[in-house]
């Protein structure tokens, strides 16, 4: 947090020597606030300071290969076109057809969403549509990636096969008043 800005007391802050840990935490975790002095804050910022400038990079440390392409599925074309993307070490995005605002794109992403929900994989946490996206939080120790796109891209081509897509709606009637006093006003 921050100093405050409108005579709003702020009770406990982040010292700076502590700011890079907050990129650590997720939702849910929790924390505890210890009271540190000025003069103890300072000396701690000095000595992470000199921590990171004696830092000494290490050779190929966590990577057994070089880093490869993010694209790991690159299927069909046009409007049919597939691309899956590593989006970390548990994610995979999916991005359909060209960058623009489709509605068919639309569907057909969330048709390939309700096909993977329909296989009630216990291994894929979580399915995150976007306009033309797909974004699949998975757990890689249960099924590979490997597996995950041999079951994606059959999926996909079933998808594209359809001629006729239907995603569940409903009709949402609002009132409105075109004629009102406020409007009349305005």
């Amino acid at each position: 947090d921050g100093p405050s800005l409108g005579g709003f007391v702020c009770p406990v802050t982040i010292i700076e020597a502590d700011l890079w840990q907050l990129g650590q935490l997720k939702a849910g975790d929790r924390l505890r606030f210890v009271p540190v002095d000025i003069t103890s804050a300072r000396r701690l910022v000095a000595a992470r300071q000199t921590e990171l400038a004696t830092l000494q990079p290490q050779e190929n440390r966590w990577l057994a290969a070089p880093i490869a392409s993010p694209v790991v599925l690159d299927c069909g074309q046009d409007d049919r076109r597939l691309v899956a993307r590593l989006s970390g070490d548990t994610h995979l995005l999916l991005e359909i057809g060209a960058a623009e605002l489709d509605l068919v794109l639309r569907f057909r992403a969330h048709a390939l969403m309700q096909a993977l929900e329909k296989l009630q994989n216990p291994a894929i946490i979580d399915l995150t549509p976007g306009i033309r996206s797909l974004q699949i939080h998975y757990r890689p120790d249960e099924l590979s990636l490997e597996s995950l796109l041999a079951m994606i891209a059959p999926l996909w081509q079933d998808v594209c096969q359809q001629q006729d897509l239907r995603v569940p709606s409903r009709e949402v009637w609002l009132p409105l008043s075109w004629d009102d006093p406020a409007c009349q006003q305005a």
